[in-house]
This record gives C-alpha cells, structure tokens and sequence, in this order.
C-alpha cells in the first residue's frame, strides 16, 4: 500500500475514512503496549509520553480483533503536550510497508460497527 503521504496519492491523508477507537499497539524496544486511538489505512496516531521526531521509523504490532498486524512506520507529527482530552500527547504514525491483506484488515476493521 501507498505511503499515506505520498504526492501521487489521489486521497489526502486527513481525507481517508479513519475510526476513533482503542487499539493496543506494542513500539519495537518498548516492554509495554500502547493505545493506539485513530485508525486509518495510512496510519495511526499513538498515545505515548516517549518523544519520537518526525522522521523517525520504528517497526510496530498492532492488534487487530481478527488478530495482530506487523508493520514499519515513520512519525510524521507528534504532539509532546495534551491539548484536550481528546487530543492527548503522541505520535501520528504513517504506515510504510503494509501487505494488500494487512490493509485490508485495517480497512475491515475501520468499517466495522461498534457495538
């Protein structure tokens, strides 16, 4: 799958279905999970209180109901200070090697009901 930021994408990244939620997502090196809270097909945004840079890479798992996704990515912007309850500290994360069946999950799991 494309890079969510990439310029011949035709669907702008704050433009693709994305899903408020919870999802437990482990960083490479980290020894605990971490909430993932929006979900897209380019990527997630990550709560944490680590400091990442934009640019920077790291692998990551992100559990799915269905079951885990690996995937690299790289941090396009991140938020050091809690603004508002929901906009806490973290990092949107832009997903950079996701199979066509891994998107497809994160695409299911987007549009699928909550309950």
């Amino acid at each position: 799958m494309a890079d969510h930021d990439d310029a011949s994408d035709p669907v702008p990244s704050r433009q693709r279905a994305r899903r408020r939620g919870v999802w437990s997502v482990r960083l490479e090196g980290e020894d605990e999970d971490r909430e993932a809270i929006d979900l897209s097909a380019g990527g997630l945004f990550v709560r944490h209180v680590t400091s990442f840079a934009p640019g920077d890479r790291v692998r990551l798992e992100l559990r799915l109901g269905d079951g885990p996704v690996a995937a690299s990515a790289v941090a396009r912007w991140v938020r050091e200070v809690r603004l508002t309850a929901v906009q806490p500290e973290g990092t949107g994360l832009a997903f950079e090697d996701l199979s066509d069946d891994d998107g497809a999950r994160i695409l299911a799991e987007i549009e699928r009901e909550t309950p």
